[in-house]
């Protein structure tokens, strides 16, 4: 029985980095990747430096423009099989970033490791609105649940 590998069709990362950062970059010399894989060759890592003149419109608001091209890389990756890891290294000494894969902060250094810092925070949500506040023809508030009011809704004040 024959086992047939996608090694014939990994992509070149490298120039499919290059290709997707292109537009957000004033100089394509201002920025150095470098792809790692693994021994059994299913785990790619790819490591983008970028001058500090492109940092800011590279990574988008939010961080969305990064989030498109990791998403990109993680649907070519999974189309052979593969899974990848992209590091965005800037010149600023010390950048935090959200951590993606399990909500907590990880910090990165001047030296480009990234150390987890365990600290968990939620994801930040839009207030609620609250309901409007109806009242029935002859002033009583409506209960929406079926509850009666124990105590009569306060008079208003002339």
């Amino acid at each position: 029985m024959t086992v047939s590998t996608h090694q014939s069709h990994v992509p070149d990362y490298g120039q499919l980095v290059k290709f997707l950062f292109q537009p957000f970059l004033s100089a394509t010399d201002t920025m150095a990747i470098d792809c790692e894989l693994t021994l059994d060759r299913r785990r790619v890592w790819i490591r983008v430096a970028l001058g500090s003149a492109d940092q800011g419109t590279a990574f988008g608001r939010g961080g969305r423009n990064i989030q498109a091209v990791r998403t990109v890389l993680a649907a070519a990756a999974a189309a052979v099989g593969q899974s990848i890891h992209l590091d965005v290294y800037g010149s600023s000494a010390s950048s935090r970033h959200r951590d993606s894969d399990d909500g907590r902060d990880s910090q990165q250094g001047s030296n480009g490791e990234t150390a987890n810092t365990g600290e968990y925070r939620p994801p930040i949500s839009k207030p609620v609105r609250a309901a409007p506040n109806r009242r029935t023809p002859n002033g009583q508030e409506r209960r929406s649940n079926g509850d009666s009011p124990s105590v009569p809704p306060p008079r208003p004040r002339r």
